[in-house]
């Protein structure tokens, strides 16, 4: 078993789990996009100024993984991996039949 030493937030699209530490168990409390912004509301500044650095190094992160995928694309595209743009429709047309 797992014991988490303090809570973990993870952000969804709509939901905002929180990971909890638990003497027997991890914890999972689902929260609403609406419940969260509510907490956040009711937060101390300090509280706030910490959860706003936090979903900005989340953002950097998405971007930092973002930049690396296209990166990475672009490196196949230079080392030759292309497709004419006959190619990308034939392509397109199979995938949309099956």
């Amino acid at each position: 078993m797992r014991v988490l030493q303090k809570p973990t937030l993870i952000v969804a699209q709509t939901h905002a789990f929180i990971l909890e530490p638990a003497a027997q168990s991890d914890y999972i409390a689902s929260m609403s996009l609406t419940q969260l912004k509510e907490k956040a509301a009711a937060l101390t500044p300090p509280e706030r100024l910490e959860l706003a650095a936090f979903l900005a190094e989340l953002e950097e992160q998405s971007e930092s993984e973002f930049r690396q995928t296209v990166d990475e694309r672009m490196k196949a595209i230079d080392s030759g991996k292309r497709v004419t743009h006959e190619q990308f429709e034939a392509e397109h047309i199979r995938r949309s039949k099956s």
